[in-house]
């Protein structure tokens, strides 16, 4: 780079010399042709985006700590709009932009759970609607990529429902808040330019919010025998969002778009071009690939009301983390149809489930929650199905339909009681603690969807590479078999829902053949709908 520099400089030096001396010496030379204006960012533009997001809410309970809960997951699926303006000075770009997302969200968990006595736990539900932030930016642009930085206010509308879980007499005692509330975002991201008009964004949004009073269904005059009163919580909230994009700049002039290739170079580790695209058109592209992930999934036996529901029985599991291997490839064809897609399996070496039921049987007539230890396996694939809308050496980008399925078998082991005192597993009763080492249950729970997205791949420089897409999963099916191998009791869970899939790799061409990468995933499934049988 330092070399290029100091030889063009040299050479425009040079070049304007020599032409002062050729005007002075009145020589009948041509005049320049005119250089037209270098292409920039500078412009406003409008655009839209899908993508997902993930909200961690926290009660701050009235009554005090409690043995678990009070810390919601929310899963959403996110699409909207964005608008925003540019100026490019050399090759820094400062500007603004304001986003609103619609969000598809689920996600509830135990709340209020207090230890011991005739006290009766509640189902906590934290559910947006609605994500939008106003920020600056500030970014540095080389050939058509354009990397930045924002930050600036954010604002979300979300729905906060609470239930008293199975209380005695199935009294439904509930709560319900819907608000909108300002916060700060910061994040960041990395946008290519397509054509002198459109451009490809993919973006990382952190927004914090801090705390909103929500009400509760303890208020005076609840019939619950032994309830403490507390007829508000404290609820802090906060999101990350993935989100890839298009805009689209507005009074773009194409007569300043650069011919030729707009990959800029680099510092590259070996003297080595980044391969053009086939002269053929057809292009294939394979490898493996090493994933370590964290995941969480829950169940509940849930009885529907207004404006939520409540439980009598609920499955949560946490930090499932797992590592996997797979393989994956896409053909691309002359005629912008490629195929792409990957298959995978993994083991699962740590995490926990807790099993919870509320309205326990005499003599405990409390909340019960065990804790047990698991390990197991996944299983998992994705094929699609696209087009490319815009494809050249250096990007392609285009919607496709593909399919999903993924598969993870749990094995769970010992069992210590967390809540109740005369519950099971219950330290100085008949039902001592379990070893982590004795099998007490297994778990094989099965997901399959249907994919909607948008796949891009662009060029940053020369020889990195960005490939990134989104899908919205309009139609998921699960089943599942819970089989509690200490009660000799098995149940089956079937049911409907939707669910998102984001998914960025970088990745570097060490050799006109070879690449390396690091990137991201990111899956979702909320499911809405369900039917179980008891064997």
């Amino acid at each position: 780079m330092i070399k290029r520099s100091i030889i063009g400089s040299t050479f425009l030096i040079v070049a304007t010399v020599f032409a002062a001396r050729a005007d002075d010496s009145l020589m009948p030379v041509k005049a320049p042709v005119p250089i037209a204006a270098p292409w920039s960012w500078t412009g406003f533009y409008i655009g839209g985006h899908v993508g997902g997001a993930l909200e961690n809410s926290n009660l701050r309970d009235p009554f005090g700590a409690v043995s678990f809960g009070d810390s919601v997951t929310t899963t959403a699926v996110i699409a909207g709009g964005q608008v925003g303006a540019n100026y490019q000075i050399g090759n820094v770009v400062i500007g603004g932009t304001a986003d609103l997302s619609w969000a598809s969200s689920r996600g509830d968990e135990t709340c209020f759970g207090i230890t011991g006595g005739a006290f009766f736990a509640s189902n906590c539900s934290v559910d947006p609607t609605l994500f939008s932030t106003f920020t600056g930016r500030l970014g540095y642009a080389f050939g058509r990529t354009l990397v930045y930085a924002k930050g600036g206010a954010a604002w979300e509308h979300t729905n906060v429902d609470m239930a008293v879980n199975n209380n005695p007499g199935q009294h439904f005692l509930a709560s319900a808040t819907s608000y909108g509330e300002w916060g700060w975002t910061a994040g960041g991201g990395v946008e290519y330019a397509l054509t002198p008009a459109w451009s490809l964004m993919l973006e990382y949004d952190y927004l914090g919010f801090g705390t909103a009073n929500v009400a509760t269904p303890y208020v005076p005059g609840n019939p619950l025998p032994g309830h403490p009163v507390g007829p508000v919580a404290g609820l802090s909230s906060n999101v990350e969002e993935v989100k890839l994009g298009i805009n689209y700049r507005l009074g773009a002039d194409p007569t300043q778009w650069p011919t030729g290739a707009l990959v800029s170079p680099v510092m590259s580790f070996l003297p080595l071009k980044a391969p053009a695209i086939a002269a053929s058109g057809w292009e294939i592209e394979g490898g493996a690939r090493y994933m370590f992930s964290s995941g969480r999934a829950n169940w509940e036996q849930a009885f529907a009301a207004t404006p939520t529901w409540f439980s009598s029985s609920k499955l949560s599991w946490n930090n499932l983390q797992t590592n996997s291997a797979e393989l994956f490839g896409r053909v691309d064809t002359p005629w912008n149809v490629f195929l792409s897609g990957f298959i995978g399996a993994g083991a699962t070496f740590r995490g926990g489930q807790n099993d919870e039921d509320f309205n326990e049987p005499a003599p405990d007539k409390a909340y019960n929650n065990t804790f047990s230890t698991n390990n197991g396996s996944i299983n998992y694939a994705v094929v699609d199905l696209g087009y490319d809308v815009l494809r050249s050496a250096d990007y392609k980008i285009g919607p496709f339909v593909g399919y999903t399925v993924f598969n993870q078998s749990i094995f769970k082991g010992g069992c210590q009681q967390v809540a109740s005192t005369t519950g099971n597993c219950s330290v100085g009763t008949a039902a001592p603690p379990l070893p982590s080492s004795q099998l007490i249950g297994l778990e094989n729970m099965t997901w399959q969807a249907l994919r909607v997205g948008l796949s891009g791949e662009v060029r940053l420089a020369d020889r990195w590479k960005l490939a990134a897409d989104a899908a919205y999963l309009p139609y998921v099916t699960f089943n599942w078999l819970d089989d509690h191998v200490d009660r000799n009791l098995e149940s089956q869970m079937s049911g409907q829902g939707i669910g998102v899939q984001t998914q960025a790799v970088l990745s570097y061409d060490v050799t006109d053949r070879l690449s390396v990468g690091i990137g991201g995933r990111y899956w979702a499934w909320n499911m809405r709908a369900g039917t179980t049988g008891f064997d």
